[in-house]
């Protein structure tokens, strides 16, 4: 049995409120500390930048107050969201009603851009955020998690043969 809990900072500047959401919503309320694994995800290119609160020290920081618990994994992003979805091109396709799918269609840069030029290029609207939930019900996260863009799998490693709660 396994409790997930999920905390969105919401921009930069609230980080430092990311561990204290940790000791406040999990650690003392469900499980002591040594029993959780904790999945840092973020952007690689949004921390970084000159302009951000948030330098590398402060995942140190962050992790130091988080403390001692079982396991901290870095799911680092290098890719928009709408990149990750398009490693299941087909199941998009199939998603907007289309026969025969045609990668000429991702025009862009960045996945965006690409999902955008796709849908519009079928007569659809692509929306972003909650909206997509029904694209990604009916995507094969199997494709995606293997295609690796984003490091998925240690979620599943992370797990593998663990019956500990």
């Amino acid at each position: 049995k396994y409790i997930i809990k999920t905390y969105d900072a919401g921009s930069l500047t609230n980080m430092p409120k990311t561990s204290k959401w940790f000791e406040e919503e999990c650690a003392k309320k469900y499980l002591k500390k040594s029993l959780w694994t904790v999945f840092l995800c973020y952007d690689t290119d949004a921390y970084k930048y000159e302009v951000s609160p948030y330098y590398e020290g402060d995942w140190k920081d962050l992790r130091d107050k988080i403390g001692k618990v079982k396991e901290i994994v870095d799911l680092a992003a290098a890719a928009d969201i709408e990149d990750v979805l398009l490693m299941d091109f087909e199941g998009i396709c199939k998603y907007i009603g289309v026969e025969k799918p045609d990668r000429s269609l991702l025009k862009g840069r960045k996945g965006s851009a690409k999902m955008k030029a796709l849908f519009r290029s079928y007569g659809k609207t692509y929306h972003k955020g909650e909206r997509t939930q029904s694209l990604i019900e009916n995507l094969d996260l199997q494709k995606i998690i293997d295609s690796n863009i984003l490091p998925l799998s240690q979620i599943e490693a992370a797990f593998q043969g663990k019956n500990d709660f």
